[in-house]
């Protein structure tokens, strides 16, 4: 890679100073460290001024003769990816991943390296590998149908729930619209609706009517939740609780209120209550 001098420099260096991750640039002839960034000198835990008179040879426990030897395939790209122990101000060995490869810049040919240390690395694979596996055991066993879809709603995964109450399986509707799937013609402009306002970032909280694989009706209370990574959504997690029994009783109850449980004819309040009306009609 040729970088020259001006703006392109300047942005080149403010992307390597501001990054989170320790990079160096270094003399790919001498070892000389040319720069660090912040990182690095956090991570290695010597002021600029201090990495800048170094060189690489002073940090990497190999001897100079490895040092210099693994710098020329660095220099002709016959290898990018290394595995050193670098000794930190303290005198502490780290186990380091390095990616390096040549970089001419204002007329030097300097290595550009970035490194990462294995621990961290290895803690940070470790906690996301808990965290998915916190998620895969609440997603699989949720009472709750739940349904992951694309930022177009076509569907990613799905629960055991949401088998039991839909009716369908994950291999038959993987990559599908789930509105086409699940709801019925009616349903499906007020489903659009849903999902723009679920892709804008909003939550979604309805209590809606959702159709199963045979075609029957099933009452749910649907909770969607836009899924956004970097700032952006992504996809959706939709959530459908069986709500079916509820409104069942509901609809039970309403009908004990106006009717005789005995005979199914209007009872004496709703006969009064209509009465009134009519009568407030009329005046």
């Amino acid at each position: 890679m040729d970088i020259g001098a001006g703006k392109n420099n300047c942005k080149y260096r403010e992307s390597f100073n501001n990054n989170h991750t320790p990079m160096l640039f270094i003399d790919a002839e001498t070892g000389r460290i040319d720069d660090a960034n912040i990182a690095a000198c956090s991570y290695y835990n010597y002021s600029k001024d201090e990495m800048l008179s170094m060189n690489i040879k002073d940090i990497n426990i190999l001897d100079g003769k490895e040092v210099q030897g693994e710098m020329d395939k660095a220099s002709r790209e016959s290898r990018k990816f290394f595995r050193f122990k670098h000794r930190l101000s303290n005198g502490e060995i780290k186990d380091v991943e390095v990616y390096s490869g040549p970089i001419h810049i204002e007329n030097q040919n300097l290595l550009f390296s970035v490194i990462h240390d294995v621990e961290e690395k290895a803690q940070l694979e470790e906690d996301y590998m808990t965290n998915k596996a916190h998620f895969d055991c609440l997603f699989k066993n949720s009472p709750e149908a739940i349904a992951i879809v694309d930022r177009d709603f076509r569907v990613t995964d799905i629960n055991k729930s949401f088998e039991e109450i839909f009716q369908f399986d994950l291999e038959e509707i993987e990559e599908k619209d789930l509105t086409e799937l699940i709801c019925e013609q009616v349903s499906q402009d007020m489903s659009y609706r849903f999902r723009k306002h679920i892709i804008d970032g909003k939550f979604i909280r309805e209590e809606v009517k959702r159709q199963r694989k045979d075609g029957s009706d099933v009452d749910v209370l649907l909770l969607g939740f836009p899924l956004v990574i970097g700032g952006k959504t992504v996809g959706a997690y939709c959530i459908y609780f069986d709500i079916s029994k509820i409104k069942e009783k509901e609809e039970r109850m309403e009908w004990l209120i106006t009717k005789d449980p005995l005979t199914g004819l209007y009872n004496r309040k709703s006969f009064l209550e209509e009465l009134d009306h009519e009568i407030e009609e009329a005046n």
